[in-house]
């Protein structure tokens, strides 16, 4: 696998936003000087050695003070309308200036009939070379601005002994508006304009500058140059080939770069980017690397002579420093080769006297001030992409080391913030590690590539003082692993692909791993990822790793990830934070319905494997999607028209605690199974957007099967069918089959409706069962010959599908639908399905309030309302939209999500959100996580509160207080045994019969290792004993932690063994005995552990194995909580928790001295083992009145009392008080000189 520093090949690039092609010109001088223009003193003349239309310019040989006027402003092309236009208001101008002068100024200004100056700007003439001097009238000149009736233009130039020469050309009075532009260094107060993270680059030069003044240490140093060599190694590549070098040949010929007799240079016009790549500097970013490389490996003198043409020109033509060229708009995307082959030829530069304009152009494009920014220009994913590579070359080719270092550590900083998750809307990485750009979650087009690019330099400074800390390494990994979990064989869903091919394979997700990977040592994780996708190029030692199983909640997104066996369903909406999908005109003009609920199932063999296709694709037909079918001409956009609801109602709800994480330490976003749900309504974005189509849906996640509601589906379209797909997958051949009933349909073309009077089951032609109860509307199927609009809009293409969908028909009023998705099915397994779905699951409800379904013990609800009556479940009511999962019976496990984000009207993550949640029966926390509340119980229903944030999930424990104890021990045995040998590194013994284990006395040291599944189903362990047979010789033997729960005993060796932990159990062990050690202190009962096995002794004992004759076993007694097992009024789960068994609490007994016995703290809501916690009051004598306060407690019912004395009857004040009230203000006795309060608490239950 390569790492480290990695060598460069020139990409062809495209460029991925249409530019806004600025092509008017008023005024041209092929034909002279027009007599319109005249100079107070200087000559006029036309000159063909500078130009920028055409092949001559005007020159002005202008004189101290000179004034250039012109005339008959609207006769030459000035349109007064537009100088306040709202889409024009912009005049454009290029100035060819012989000689800088510094802090002299030209004055334009613009005069009405009158010669009253309306409109007049500034700018420096402190440059040579091509600029432009175009600005907006109505935002950018100054002046009264209150006629637009403008006649004259002047150029007042400076007092300067001896005047100058300048050329002006390409002059447009009234052209159309710059949408993005920034300052440049000669017009240093034009506006920041649009997405200036791309022309910012004055802005980022003035920043302060971190690490200035400290002096390198020598390990720094040391660093440097070692980094140093490892980018020279990378610019320098290999030698270009000859269709390289031809290409390059062919841009050159093209330039027709000639040399004037006075040295400057002239040819092809190059402008910024709001002209065509042709004529900007991506024309020579795509070859220039070529030349450079010629001339190094080969010496080629015309390879040099090329190379600095072409710098002269790039210069001449004003891509210099200081300069924004009008705009710079994606500038990142054609300047990637370019500033490197700037640093390979450094030396031939500086003979030429051309390296210091060129290296500082090469910085100023890259904007490697840019590093400077604080936020890191918001995780932009465009400046991560395109501009770290040349930024982190750049550093190495400062003028000292100094500033080296420092421009390394800004760099080093710059990352760790860019990787930094932000809950806020916009740009940049999410809280959940999803990626966006342009306000969209955008794996495919953008993100991936920019985490390859911030990876690669993360490679290249980690080992060095300069490597980025661990938490933002953290971040990176995860950010690449959410991606690889989309992802099937590096292809991403339709859903994600962006604006672009729906269709898209990203290598740059492995790639970005393959570089993370040894940052500064080989991550286990990340290099068993690796080698499932890149197996031709596989980090030696491990192996490939297993496909992650689980589900995912991506509340950023918005989504849920389900992978089950070797395949995921991606499952997407969108809300009103973040759009569903991007359109522009010419890419993804028929792409509107990728967000809508779609549900994509990829197999291990990625788009082949799995039935997509973009030729001939139905766009309308989203696999999971509802959608209105409409004809291409509606479904086309109308230029830009990305798509955006008002609807706020769209994520996902992971559940289920997993053994082993595969995003560590990120309990929140992943559990076994889950649940994702959709409340939408299609916002009025066009003529051919519907706002009366609705629809909600979920998608519960369980078993390996996808079990799809929809509800409330309606629209007012009389014209157009509503349809729900099921599938729409690519025909490899026409004959492939599709299974209906049993039934195989190999027939082409094939159109059936199928009736929904019973049951149907489906399988199609990759694999995936569908199973469709009766009671649903029909089902379309066919089998043919699709012909589909291309994505840019310039033609068709067609191939041959199957397609399956639920016909709501036109005009639907509350349709619904009910379906499971069955992936890896066969036609066997479909209907033994079929035959007994009503045993796997069934739909308690199904309606506009919300989707509640069962399987097993688990229940799962889509509440898109409040609601307060639920029948038949659990949960009998809810105050908001959530998303609520739970598990159990006397004990359950619940957690609720509220999908909704919480952003201010800044889209910056706001305060918690409260959801109150009404359960049926009386219920206890036994465990909870911050934010969780009981807030009241009354014997047949519980309340309690959740503090919703930031699409995150809220898990408690909750125990029925009447249910019995159950007490069950398990036996588990291992799944996983080996040791490793010190003295044989390299051999595995994940076979043998038995474990040895030994200290390295001698350098032959042997650990054993053991992994367990041990799953208590939902009890909670109360003691684990690992049991071991041991054998050969009596030693003293350390039973260990080990966190690492993904090795193999087929796989692990000395060199690859898992790192070992903190002591469990330690003691000597007689040969030929069973041992047992303690280790209840490591036991979850969660799923997944591992032991290891060590000894502080040279000589070794035997441990047998589970291939051996007496097999270890891992011993764990656990209870489910809920009841009163010794009936002495404190609960099981009480006595638990606070003193671990469920008869350990005496009634009378004050375990920790504060006065309070053990029914007094239970009753209270105190703990029993803490004497600061027990139940007091206290009151305050304000005007208003006496005030009585005690801290309150959840399930508990307060009443205060009042009396004259102690010897006399207290009086009842109030009673019934409820948590969180804490306090009382008593105004009846406001007057009363002496008196005496008391508070009582009773459970509220």
């Amino acid at each position: 696998m390569s790492i480290g520093i990695h060598k460069y090949s020139v990409p062809v690039l495209a460029m991925w936003l249409a530019a806004s092609v600025h092509a008017a010109v008023d005024v041209g001088f092929e034909s002279g000087v027009p007599a319109s223009w005249s100079g107070s003193t200087g000559g006029l003349s036309v000159s063909g050695y500078h130009y920028k239309e055409g092949s001559q310019s005007l020159q002005w040989d202008w004189g101290s003070g000179d004034v250039l006027t012109v005339t008959d402003l609207q006769s030459q092309g000035l349109v007064t309308s537009e100088v306040q236009g709202y889409y024009e208001n912009t005049f454009y101008m290029w100035v060819y200036n012989e000689a800088p002068l510094s802090n002299e100024t030209v004055t334009v200004s613009f005069k009405d009939g009158n010669g009253n100056v309306q409109y007049h700007y500034w700018f420096y003439l402190n440059w040579k070379g091509w600029r432009p001097v175009s600005i907006s009238y109505r935002y950018e000149m100054f002046g009264n601005k209150n006629s637009q009736d403008l006649q004259t233009m002047t150029l007042q130039m400076p007092a300067v002994a001896g005047g100058g020469t300048v050329f002006i050309d390409r002059v447009d009075f009234t052209g159309d508006r710059i949408t993005s532009s920034a300052s440049s260094t000669h017009i240093p107060y034009k506006l920041d304009l649009g997405d200036n993270h791309w022309s910012r680059m004055r802005y980022y030069s003035e920043l302060p500058r971190n690490h200035g003044g400290e002096t390198p240490t020598e390990q720094e140093l040391a660093d440097l140059v070692g980094m140093k060599n490892g980018v020279l190694d990378y610019i320098r590549g290999s030698s270009p080939s000859a269709s390289n070098l031809s290409a390059a040949d062919s841009v050159y010929a093209t330039l027709g770069i000639t040399t004037n007799p006075d040295g400057t240079v002239k040819g092809k016009p190059l402008f910024g980017k709001e002209h065509n790549d042709s004529e900007t500097i991506e024309l020579l970013d795509n070859v220039i690397l070529h030349y450079a490389r010629d001339f190094y490996h080969n010496g080629s003198a015309g390879s040099r002579t090329k190379f600095m043409q072409m710098i002269r020109h790039t210069l001449d033509q004003g891509y210099q420093s200081g300069c924004v060229m009008e705009t710079v708009h994606h500038i990142g995307y054609s300047f990637r080769p370019y500033p490197l082959a700037v640093l390979l030829m450094e030396d031939e530069l500086k003979a030429e006297g051309l390296w210091d304009e060129a290296y500082a152009m090469a910085c100023w494009f890259a904007a490697l001030d840019g590093i400077w920014e604080p936020t890191a220009e918001v995780s932009n994913m465009d400046a991560g992409n395109t501009r770290t590579i040349a930024r982190y070359c750049c550093i190495f080719f400062k003028d000292t080391v100094e500033e080296q270092v420092q421009y390394l550590k800004g760099l080093r900083d710059y990352v760790q913030v860019w990787a930094t998750p932000q809950p806020q809307t916009g740009e940049g990485v999410k809280p959940d590690y999803t990626g966006f750009h342009h306000n969209h979650y955008y794996p495919a087009r953008y993100v991936a590539p920019a985490y390859k690019s911030i990876s690669w330099a993360v490679a290249n400074m980690s080992g060095t003082e300069f490597g980025i800390d661990a938490q933002a390494y953290d971040h990176l990994k995860k950010c690449m692993l959410v991606q690889r979990l989309n992802a099937s064989a590096k292809d991403m869903p339709m859903s994600l692909a962006g604006r672009g091919s729906p269709l898209t394979t990203i290598n740059s997700i492995s790639s970005g791993i393959g570089y993370l990977v040894n940052s500064p040592v080989v991550d286990g994780q990340l290099a068993r990822a690796y080698n499932l996708m890149e197996p031709s190029d596989a980090v030696p030692g491990y192996q490939p790793e297993e496909y992650p199983n689980g589900f995912w909640q991506l509340n950023y997104a918005p989504m849920g990830v389900y992978r089950d066996d070797d395949w995921v369903a991606d499952i997407k909406g969108f809300n009103n934070h973040f759009m569903g999908q991007e359109i522009y005109a010419g890419t993804s003009q028929y792409s509107r319905y990728a967000g809508y609920g779609a549900v994509e199932i990829l197999y291990a063999g990625g788009n082949g494997a799995s039935g997509k296709r973009e030729e001939g694709w139905n766009w309308n037909a989203t696999p999971g999607g509802t959608t209105i079918h409409l004809p291409w001409t509606q479904l086309n956009a109308n230029g830009r028209e990305d798509e955006k609801t008002d609807s706020i109602f769209c994520g996902a709800l992971r559940f289920g605690a997993k053994a082993e994480y595969y995003l560590e330490g990120e309990d929140a976003l992943e559990g076994e199974i889950g649940l994702f749900a959709m409340d939408f309504q299609q916002k009025n974005l066009s003529a051919n957007h519907n706002p009366t189509f609705r629809f909600k849906k979920s998608v519960f996640c369980i078993d390996g099967k996808l079990i799809c509601l929809g509800s409330g589906i309606q629209n007012d379209d009389a014209a157009n069918a509503t349809i729900t797909t099921l599938f729409q997958n690519h025909l490899q051949n026409t004959a492939d089959a599709v299974v209906v009933d049993g039934v195989s349909e190999t027939g082409f073309p094939l159109d059936q409706t199928l009736g929904m009077t019973g049951n149907r089951w489906l399988l199609d032609n990759v694999g995936t069962g569908y199973y469709v109860p009766a009671g649903n509307d029909s089902i379309k199927l066919t089998k043919m010959n699709q012909t589909s609009p291309q994505q840019d809009g310039t033609g068709t293409y067609s191939g041959n599908f199957a397609v399956a969908w639920l016909d709501h028909e036109t005009s639907p009023l509350n349709s619904k639908y009910e379906y499971v998705a069955v992936p890896k099915s066969s036609a066997a397994e479909m209907a033994s399905f079929a035959g007994s779905a009503g045993a796997f699951y069934s739909v308690v409800k199904n309606d506009a309030a919300g989707h509640i379904v069962k399987s097993g013990s688990v229940e799962a609800y889509a509440l898109f309302a409040p609601n307060s009556s639920l029948a038949g479940s659990v949960v009998k009511g809810n105050s908001d939209p959530c998303l609520v999962m739970l598990e159990g019976d006397g004990i359950i496990d619940l957690t609720l999500v509220n999908p909704v984000l919480n952003f201010d009207g800044a889209g910056v993550l706001d305060a918690p959100v409260p959801v109150e949640l009404i359960l049926n029966g009386t219920w206890a926390i036994i465990d909870a996580d911050a934010g969780i509340s009981l807030v009241s119980t009354n014997g047949s229903e519980t309340t309690l509160r959740f503090q919703t944030n930031n699409g995150e999930p809220l898990d408690v424990q909750l125990a029925n207080p009447h249910a019995e104890i159950e007490e069950r021990t398990f036996q588990f045995t291992p799944i996983h045994d080996a040791h490793s040998s010190q003295n044989d590194p390299s051999v595995n013994y994940g076979a043998n019969a038995k474990m040895a284990i030994r200290s390295d006395k001698f350098s032959k040291a042997m650990h054993g290792y053991l992994m367990f599944d041990a799953d208590t189903e939902g009890m909670i362990p109360l003691s684990a004993m690992l049991r071991l047979y041991c054998s050969h010789n009596d030693i003293i033997l350390t039973v260990h932690d080990v966190a690492d729960t993904s090795w193999t005993e087929g796989a692990l060796t000395w060199n690859q063994q898992p790192a070992i932990g903190g002591v469990v159990d330690s003691h000597s062990v007689v040969i030929d005995s069973w041992e047992s050690f303690d280790v209840t202190a490591s036991v979850s009962g969660a799923g997944k552990l591992s032991f290891g096995l060590m000894s502080n002794e040279g000589s070794y004992s035997n441990v047998d194995t589970k291939e051996g004759a007496n097999v270890p076993v891992l011993e764990v007694v656990a209870v489910s909580l809920g009841g009163d097992k010794d009936a002495d009024g404190l609960p099981n789960g009480w006595e638990f928790e606070y003193f671990g068994g469920a008869t350990n609490a005496t009634v009378s007994v004050d375990d920790d001295g504060d006065g309070f016995d053990n029914l007094a703290e239970f009753i209270a809501g105190t703990n029993p083992t803490n004497a600061g916690s027990f139940f007091a009051a206290s009151s305050t004598n304000l005007s208003s009145g006496f005030v009585v306060e005690w801290s309150a407690v959840s399930n508990r019912s307060y009443g205060v009392w009042h009396s004259v004395s102690l010897t006399n009857a207290f009086t009842n004040l109030a009673s019934g008080i409820l948590f969180p009230q804490g306090a009382y203000t008593d105004t009846a006795h406001n007057a009363v000189s002496a008196g005496f309060y008391k508070v009582d608490v009773q459970r509220a239950d």
